[in-house]
């Protein structure tokens, strides 16, 4: 899993496939509450290529739950990630 920029926001991804400047991926959705590190998998997959450079970071951890559909990236990594964003 890799976590990915998009319009600068991070979102975490599974990579399907790829080729020397494209990666096709399997992406969460973003759910706006109070937090921002909180995602989940839409009903529908949404799979989209996107450029190699939006790749911020490998996942080591998969994200975990926090509800039951609501999942979070772990907050060290989230801490980071989101510093490095602003």
């Amino acid at each position: 899993m890799v976590l990915y920029v998009y319009d600068g926001l991070s979102y975490p991804e599974i990579i399907l496939s790829d080729d020397e400047d494209y990666v096709e991926v399997k992406t969460m959705s973003r759910v706006w509450l109070n937090t921002s590190n909180r995602y989940v998998w839409p009903m529908r997959d949404d799979v989209l290529w996107y450029d190699r450079k939006s790749i911020i970071t490998l996942l080591d951890e998969e994200p975990v739950h926090v509800t039951k559909r609501h999942l979070k990236i772990n907050d060290d990594i989230w801490a980071a990630v989101e510093s490095a964003l602003e």
